[in-house]
């Protein structure tokens, strides 16, 4: 199988953990109640993001092929998760995964003339790490960017799954499994939900 750099788009769930932050107070020429800094904007100090999502990989580059011949492209339901330091308000960085099991594009079947049917089925796993920047940080807004590479691992695996009266020596099916390298950009964003919640999204390539 051919394969082209992903293009994943998905939504996240991120949890903010670490040090409880001493309140800084924004300065006041008159001499009315400071404000108490919130939200993110009150994460500047060191602390620990856990994310869990989900989203759809698609594959626009990709060539899905059999003896019978090739079908373009590919997309699947995908899960990811991802452990991240952060500095302060502004920069981060941690790793992840994804891992997507339900691709929709089906290999073209040649062999079914000769009795034997076979199941081919795609799974997909990549393990990156993330460089994050973040431009704007609001108390309830922030939006990022940022670099992401690691390693792509592609299991193909083949099964026969016919009823025929042939003898069958060794097992009845077959995984491949296919390594490379990815690197990308990274676009998103989180709204707080509460002190140590946040929803968001993002897009990468």
């Amino acid at each position: 199988m051919k394969l082209a750099r992903p293009v994943a788009l998905g939504a996240a769930l991120g949890a903010a953990f670490g040090a409880a932050p001493a309140h800084a107070t924004k300065p006041s020429a008159a001499l009315a109640e400071p404000r108490v800094i919130t939200g993110f904007r009150a994460l500047d100090r060191p602390h620990g993001m856990a994310e869990a999502g989900f989203g759809w990989l698609t594959l626009p580059g990709a060539d899905v092929c059999s003896q019978a011949g090739c079908k373009a492209g590919d997309t699947s339901f995908e899960l990811d998760g991802w452990q991240l330091y952060r500095q302060n308000t502004r920069l981060a960085f941690g790793a992840g995964l994804l891992l997507a099991l339900v691709p929709t594009t089906d290999a073209p079947q040649g062999d079914e003339d000769n009795g034997i049917k076979r199941d081919h089925t795609r799974k997909y796993l990549t393990l990156e790490g993330m460089l994050r920047y973040y431009p704007y940080v609001g108390e309830k807004l922030e939006i990022w960017t940022g670099l992401t590479g690691g390693l792509v691992v592609l299991s193909d695996r083949f099964q026969v799954v016919s009823d025929f009266n042939k003898p069958l020596i060794g097992p009845a099916g077959v995984t491949i499994r296919t390594e490379g390298g990815t690197l990308g950009v990274a676009l998103g964003g989180a709204y707080e939900l509460s002190r140590h919640w946040s929803v968001g999204g993002s897009f990468s390539t």
